[in-house]
């Protein structure tokens, strides 16, 4: 079972000056998902900018930035979390940006809770399995510690596993509900 969690955000808004700027202003909040290691710092700037249109929430994914963590951090974990954040909110559904793995996350929440976004902006990814043929110095994984001794044979690459998982058995499955609900 997915146990979803409360995350941290930012909310950026300036919005109320819009209509001076000739611009329309958005019906529904605007959530920013950052990529791997990144957190709602990064955003800040661009957020403030995309916020003279509508609110803008900057989050923090589990285990990043000042949200809680977590031993699970699955795609469908990630999922789980932005919807309950747009309950949060208390609207039904919202514009989504995803950076990266944000990117990711995004995507498997778009399909599958399909009606909690009116529109979705992926940055910096694509819904495929890439492969990781660029191996870091001397072959040592990225981000792990340096055994010790440190041992002469190289070690092998683990990378990261990006590839879209399978639907979690909590989302309503497309097909069998034509409106694209989830749950």
């Amino acid at each position: 079972m997915i146990r979803a969690m409360k995350l941290n955000y930012q909310k950026h808004s300036q919005h109320q000056n819009s209509d001076s700027l000739g611009v329309q202003t958005l019906s529904a909040p605007m959530i920013i998902l950052p990529g791997l290691f990144g957190s709602t710092r990064n955003w800040r700037s661009f957020a403030t900018e995309l916020s003279k249109v509508g609110d803008v929430y900057v989050v923090d994914q589990r285990n990043h930035g000042d949200s809680p963590h977590a031993g699970s951090h699955t795609y469908a974990d990630m999922a789980a979390d932005l919807v309950e954040f747009i309950d949060y909110l208390g609207v039904e559904a919202v514009h989504l940006i995803g950076h990266s793995m944000g990117g990711k996350a995004s995507m498997c929440c778009a399909l599958w809770y399909p009606k909690r976004l009116l529109s979705l902006t992926v940055l910096d990814i694509a819904p495929v399995v890439y492969e990781h043929s660029h191996a870091p110095p001397f072959g040592l994984p990225l981000f792990a510690p340096l055994p010790a001794p440190l041992a002469p044979r190289p070690l092998p690459f683990f990378p990261l596993p990006l590839a879209l998982p399978p639907r979690p058995r909590e989302a309503v499955d497309v097909a069998q509900d034509p409106g694209g609900g989830g749950p």
